[in-house]
């Protein structure tokens, strides 16, 4: 990442360097995520969502998929079904987000800047945190809340028809993965842990119980069926998890040269 924490200086007291120090936390370091004690940052202590959290945070989370690209591809799809001042209003609008930055988008979008207000408030347990964050380290926070939540933010391409099509690549896909009740009825088998205690657990510790109970069950059919069969690949039960996974609602690139071909040639 771009952001350089070490930059930012913030004038505070005594009593407050005392408070703050008090306070469990661990520093912004993957490895140490799985401790489920908050990020110290430059703004506060970032606090990993539990999964008995989960379903109220969900709809907030959601506003991090959201950069200028996608944003853009939104508008221009409303602009296709807009008529009279409503289509007016969209072009004008059009315009000015251009010329902007997502972390500028998201400020002059009501919906959207109260989204990242509250999500924020709760995150940072600070209804002012919203207010601190500034063009320069939106992204590190945006991305750090992401990886803590277990979020896979997409690659998002500048011209809107083409990420229109990544959108509804992304949409048809979205059956194929791992849903919630999979990942806590999996852990509760593969740990003997009841719901109630899972529930505790951060979302980020479910997800990567999840992987690990996934790698044990790989390593013991790939053993089990070695004893059968040549050339069979032993999977590595130990091996390490990315934070966040790669993004699975992808296209081959054949598939968006067509469609970049499409969108040129009708220019």
């Amino acid at each position: 990442m771009n952001f350089d924490k070490r930059k930012q200086s913030t004038i505070v007291d005594s009593d407050t360097v005392e408070q703050v120090e008090a306070i469990e936390h661990i520093e912004d370091i993957e490895d140490f995520y799985i401790q489920g004690s908050p990020i110290k940052t430059e703004i506060g202590f970032c606090h990993f969502i539990k999964v008995k959290d989960y379903s109220e945070m969900i709809g907030k989370l959601s506003v991090l998929v959201y950069d200028k690209n996608k944003i853009m591809a939104d508008m221009h799809q409303q602009k296709k079904k807009a008529s009279g001042e409503h289509l007016k209003s969209l072009i004008a609008s059009i315009e000015v987000v251009e010329q902007g930055t997502t972390f500028k988008i998201i400020k002059q979008l009501p919906n959207f800047d109260m989204a990242y207000q509250e999500l924020f408030s709760v995150l940072f347990r600070d209804d002012g945190a919203w207010k601190k964050v500034s063009e320069q380290n939106f992204n590190y926070y945006r991305e750090l809340i992401a990886k803590m939540n277990g979020i896979t933010l997409p690659e998002t391409n500048p011209n809107p028809e083409i990420q229109a099509f990544l959108d509804m690549a992304a949409k048809s896909k979205s059956g194929e993965g791992i849903g919630f009740t999979t990942l806590m009825t999996s852990v509760a088998v593969g740990q003997g842990a009841s719901y109630a205690q899972i529930n505790n657990y951060t979302v980020f510790q479910l997800n990567m119980t999840f992987r690990r109970i996934a790698g044990f069950k790989d390593y013991d059919t790939s053993t089990l069926f070695a004893t059968v069969a040549e050339k069979v690949d032993i999977s590595n039960w130990s091996k390490n998890h990315e934070i966040a996974e790669k993004n699975k609602h992808v296209i081959t690139k054949e598939e968006l040269d067509q469609t970049a071909n499409k969108v040129f040639n009708n220019n």
